[in-house]
């Protein structure tokens, strides 16, 4: 029986990765669509999602993670797990925080295709602030 004639509980359910001290969850979300829990160990956060959109031919990746090497190993064995090959994988980045465009430099190859969200004027520069504002800013 191939993975995509189950149904979507029990590829949930097929696809647990049993890492040391943890289980992981590839989580599908919808028909084609999977949400990626990647690691960040000794973060507050914990973890950052990302999610992988299956399509004829091409493949979608929304946000990347965090420049790590826990998150690298993950999204890559994740992508393995789900016959993703990353050289036919285009890109979404929701923002510019690190935790979202992290590993966009490192996954998208010369044939994927990279698309953002443009900030929003006020809420998130492309230049880093000033540190102090001046008196009556």
């Amino acid at each position: 029986m191939s993975f995509d004639s189950y149904p979507a509980q029990m590829q949930s359910a097929l696809l647990l990765n049993n890492t040391p001290g943890s289980w992981k969850l590839i989580d599908q979300v919808h028909t084609n669509l999977f949400k990626l829990e990647l690691p960040l160990p000794e973060n507050p956060l914990r973890s950052v999602n990302c999610y992988l959109v299956k399509g004829t031919g091409r493949f979608l990746l929304i946000d990347t993670g965090m420049n790590r090497k826990e998150c690298l190993e993950e999204v890559h064995g994740d992508l393995r797990k789900l016959r993703v090959d990353v050289e036919k994988t285009d890109f979404f980045i929701t923002h510019l925080h690190a935790d979202h465009i992290g590993l966009v430099s490192k996954l998208a190859g010369d044939s994927g295709k990279l698309r953002y969200n443009p900030p929003v004027p006020g809420k998130m520069p492309l230049t880093p602030r000033p540190a102090f504002l001046p008196e009556g800013s």
